[in-house]
Parts: structure tokens; C-alpha cells; sequence
């Protein structure tokens, strides 16, 4: 049990609000309700994301949200959310945590508390090497310049269509 409560509280920190003595409150309450609420971006491929075929979700987040309810032998409920509604979702106690891969920036920072990523990514931008105009991120996020973005298919069969 001491394990599970100290995973719980890390995974707490990931997304809670930053209010001295919350966390056992928050705690008391999952465990009264026998539910942890769970904000999520269900359009995130592989992190957290809803088949839009069958509704199910799927990720490494949504799995790890259900383990974490497994071990406090609660329920999860998943709150849909977003990058943008997330600071509010989590204040207003929509969720008692979020993950759905947040990237955390200083404006998050004031208003949450973050656990130590368990995941990173990169972005990447392409272009030719004969491009003479987007040479640096800085040419990129100029007026006057479009960016399209693109998503790959793999297909599997003939019954897939998600991005991959």
C-alpha cells in the first residue's frame, strides 16, 4: 500500500493544482468515491487516443491510468479534455489528474505541479536543402510562411485507417 500511495502522489504532482495540503484531500476523495477522474486528449495516437471506429481508448497514458486505479483499487473515469481547457479542467476539479503527454511551460508551471516526464518527444521539421527561405524554426514562425502538416497510414489489412 505505502508504494501505491507514493505512486499515486507522484502521478498526482503530474497534473495537480499548486495549493499547500491538497494532495490528501484529493486522496480521501478518490478513495470516498472509489473513483479516479482523469483528464485526457483523446487525439493523441499512442499516448492517449479514442478509435473513432469503436470509441475504445487506448495509449500508453490511458494504460497507465488504469494501472494506477488498479493499484488504489479504484475505478477510472477519463474527462475528456484539452491543452488548452487543461490548466482550468484540473482547478476547477474537473479531474483529479491529467495525462495525455502535457508539455509543461511556464504558464502551466504557476497554476500545476508536474511529476518528472516519463516520456519525451521531439518535432521535426522538413525541408529541402535547396530551400533558400526556411533555413532555421525561426523562418519557420514568420508572417507570410504556411505550414501543412502531414500524417502517415499505414494500413494493416483492409480494416485500418489510423495514423500511425
Amino acid at each position: 500500500m505505502k508504494k501505491t500511495f507514493c505512486r499515486f502522489l507522484a502521478m498526482l504532482c503530474l497534473v495537480q493544482p499548486v495549493v499547500a495540503g491538497e494532495a490528501p484531500d484529493r486522496l480521501a476523495r478518490i478513495a470516498t468515491s472509489k473513483q479516479l477522474r482523469v483528464c485526457i486528449w483523446p487525439d493523441y495516437y499512442g499516448i492517449s487516443f479514442r478509435n473513432p471506429k469503436t470509441q475504445e481508448l487506448a495509449g500508453v497514458d490511458i494504460d497507465n491510468a488504469r494501472e494506477l486505479a488498479r493499484e488504489l483499487g479504484v475505478e477510472v473515469q477519463f474527462i475528456d479534455s484539452s491543452f488548452a481547457r487543461l490548466v482550468a479542467d484540473v482547478t476547477a476539479d474537473r479531474c483529479d489528474i491529467a495525462m495525455f503527454a502535457i508539455g509543461i511551460t511556464p504558464a502551466r508551471a504557476e497554476k500545476l505541479s508536474f511529476s518528472p516526464p516519463h516520456l519525451t518527444s521531439d518535432i521535426y521539421a522538413i525541408a529541402t536543402r535547396t530551400n533558400r527561405r526556411i533555413t532555421s524554426w525561426d523562418d519557420i514562425d514568420s508572417p507570410g510562411t504556411i505550414v501543412a502538416v502531414r500524417s502517415e497510414e499505414r494500413r494493416v489489412g483492409k480494416e485500418c485507417s489510423l495514423p500511425c
